[in-house]
């Protein structure tokens, strides 16, 4: 029989027996009550509160979160039905509290789900994230090379400067499926073997991706302006002695050096304040798509995990950075005349349905970790 609190809770109403594994008294439970407490109001786990904080680990300040797991009725008609975790899908699975690195999730049942869950503990750690996002990429591959396909298609049409029309419709397309691929994402952290994914969440998950969109413009465009001003106050050229022409700039070797060195500087400045202020805005679209609190919680709560997580966010950010840039060398190496159009378009498309999925994955890895959600781990480990 199914149940989603395998490891975790007896049913409803019955003693835990001395063989269940969590029991007092089984011999790896400190004590506690041989009754829990009604409904809705979760039992005691080991003693302890289940949503008591873990000792020692960072507690958030939800507000509107619920304080147990009453979602989780282990007699429901699913549970008795061998439902796995994808039921849970859309409905909050944090309750305000982080684990200790070892609790169980109330979910965790690894026969039904093939993943086993712990509960995270608030913090991120970034190789467990990288190495379940390859693993889960290979444990269900037929869907993520789709959802690569699509992105990387997506992505080539949007970078054709001479098709601004279609690039205008690829840009538009990628914003409106996003929801469903960081969605397919989490329900990928609660089963490993996924088919079809929704998106409970959708209309939430847009607005917050579009509000981000619109700020990160804006601060991009702000900064470009006041780093481009200081670019052109730091060259030493006096301005009368420009040629008047555009096309002699482009003669003029020594001008041109100037010029590439101090927009060269100027650009990665940009880059390296954009790059900083990323562990901001990676979280709040997983808090939208996974159902967790409302809008201003989605924003609130992934801000600041991404600030409380900030170095290892911005790790994580420079790992996706890195698969990014490798994904598309071949872009750049066509701009450069060293590949043709067509054979430059097909490895970018390659390459980055290959590297895409792994970015959606190890993202809501990291989500389930820093939220203190259910964070997927293989049996065998």
């Amino acid at each position: 029989m199914t149940n989603p609190n395998q490891g975790g809770y007896p049913p409803y109403g019955e003693d835990p027996q001395p063989e269940q594994p969590n029991a007092p008294g089984a011999g790896n439970e400190a004590g506690g009550s041989s009754r829990y407490p009604s409904y809705p109001n979760y039992p005691s786990y080991g003693g302890d509160g289940y949503g008591a904080p873990a000792p020692g680990a960072p507690q958030p300040n939800y507000g509107d979160q619920p304080a147990d797991y009453s979602q989780f009725e282990v007699n429901s008609a699913a549970s008795m039905a061998g439902a796995n975790a994808l039921r849970y899908h859309g409905m909050q699975l944090t309750d305000g509290f982080y684990g200790d690195g070892t609790q169980p999730h109330p979910l965790n049942d690894p026969q039904a789900n093939g993943w086993a869950h712990r509960k995270g503990t608030g913090k991120l750690r970034i190789g467990e994230a990288i190495a379940w996002a390859f693993k889960a990429y290979g444990k269900n591959p037929a869907l993520w090379l789709i959802i690569g396909a699509i992105t990387a298609v997506l992505s080539v049409l949007s970078s054709i400067s001479s098709l601004p029309f279609i690039g205008g419709l690829a840009g538009i397309a990628s914003l409106l499926l996003w929801p469903v691929f960081a969605a397919a994402a989490l329900q990928q952290t609660l089963v490993v073997k996924l088919k079809s994914p929704s998106a409970p969440a959708y209309g939430k998950t847009l607005g917050v991706g579009a509000v981000i969109m619109v700020m990160a413009t804006i601060a991009a465009t702000i900064l470009g302006i006041i780093t481009f001003m200081f670019a052109f106050a730091s060259i030493d050229i006096d301005p009368a002695a420009l040629p008047q022409q555009p096309e002699e700039i482009f003669q003029d070797e020594a001008l041109l050096g100037t010029l590439a060195r101090s927009f060269g500087l100027a650009f990665g400045a940009i880059m390296l304040v954009v790059l900083l202020l990323v562990p901001f805005i990676v979280f709040p679209i997983y808090y939208a798509a996974d159902n967790n609190g409302g809008f201003g919680t989605a924003f609130g709560q992934g801000m600041k995990a991404g600030a409380r997580n900030y170095l290892p966010t911005l790790g994580l950010a420079i790992f996706g950075g890195l698969l990014n840039l490798v994904a598309g060398a071949p872009a750049f190496l066509t701009i450069a005349g060293v590949l043709g159009t067509v054979i430059g378009g097909l490895l970018s498309v390659v390459l980055m349905t290959l590297a895409a999925p792994i970015g959606l994955l190890m993202v809501a890895h990291a989500y389930r970790q820093v939220s203190g959600g259910p964070v997927p781990y293989d049996t065998a480990q």
